[in-house]
């Protein structure tokens, strides 16, 4: 009869700790969304300058070659980057 009792015991252990760290991690869930918030304004294109003024800003041109050899074919150059 105590066997019973023990088993029944740690079983409702089990339960009541499986609902409390379900219930924690569901508060510390929803501590992670954000609060809904109604005041935002939304934006359109007019209030973005560089999107409504089509300047195109003059920038630099860039080749990146990247291989995951180490020699270049037969000729026994190593390869690498260079910066010129």
């Amino acid at each position: 009869m105590f066997k019973k009792y023990h088993i029944l015991k740690w079983t409702l252990i089990t339960v009541v700790s499986l609902i409390v760290l379900f219930l924690s991690f569901a508060i510390w869930f929803m501590s992670l969304l954000p609060k809904e918030d109604t005041g935002l304004e939304t934006t359109s294109i007019e209030d973005l300058t560089y999107l409504s003024e089509n300047i195109i800003p003059v920038r630099g041109k860039i080749l990146a070659v990247v291989t995951s050899t180490d020699t270049m074919g037969n000729s026994g150059k190593s390869t690498g980057y260079e910066l010129i």
